[in-house]
């Protein structure tokens, strides 16, 4: 949530896990939210990753398919105009198999549980028209149908207490054309919310970060 401004810390981590990433595989794509750019009311090619040299890594910045040969994944990156984001999904949609993107869609849980009632509807995703759709903004991960939200691959703040479905998922898709989704788990410390000491002093010796609450003695 930097708004395309990076930080030395920011860039730092960013820097050493598209290393990483780029050492395993052969090609990355990566798709810019909201968050990455300067100004919500910005778009297009200018964003956080803009200024990083990735070899393998491909930022698309426009609805785009990619071609898997028997098997076909639309991108469709956070667009501030509604109109556009829904014609880019239409796009897609005609040659497609699976849909990824990044958008708020009424309906999902946001920060704290709270059901969020702005964004998109949940049919200008066309979700019939796929055989899955996976999406970045929300960073409880969920899933309504069809439609997944990943979620945040870590906690970041108090307030993410109790939301212990973080990390990231396997997508794997076998011969039969079926998707697979599998969850890997986050093994980053956690915010935690405790009422005893006891608990306190446990909750910190895993490494977590500890709030008391109503403390018991």
């Amino acid at each position: 949530h930097k708004h395309g401004i990076l930080s030395p810390a920011v860039a730092y981590a960013l820097t050493s896990f598209f290393d990483a990433a780029e050492a395993l595989y052969e090609s990355i794509l990566v798709i810019p939210g909201n968050h990455d750019y300067e100004l919500k009311t910005s778009g297009g090619w200018l964003h956080g990753l803009t200024g990083l040299k990735l070899t393998k890594t491909e930022i698309i910045t426009s609805d785009y398919v990619e071609d898997f040969g028997k098997y076909k994944v639309g991108f469709v990156p956070w667009m501030r105009d509604r109109q556009q984001f829904r014609a880019a999904i239409e796009s897609v949609a005609d040659y497609a198999d699976m849909l990824i993107s990044h958008i708020a869609v009424a309906g999902f849980k946001a920060d704290n549980g709270w059901v969020y009632e702005g964004g998109v509807s949940k049919g200008s995703l066309m979700p019939e028209k796929f055989d899955a759709v996976f999406l970045g903004d929300f960073h409880t991960r969920q899933r309504n149908g069809n439609i997944y939200y990943i979620g945040a691959p870590d906690q970041v703040a108090g307030n993410d207490s109790g939301d212990d479905a973080r990390g990231c998922l396997d997508v794997r898709v076998n011969s039969e054309r079926l998707v697979e989704v599998t969850s890997i788990e986050s093994q980053a410390p956690k915010f935690v919310k405790v009422s005893t000491i006891e608990e306190a002093r446990e909750q910190k010796a895993a490494g977590n970060f500890v709030k008391l609450i109503g403390v018991t003695k």
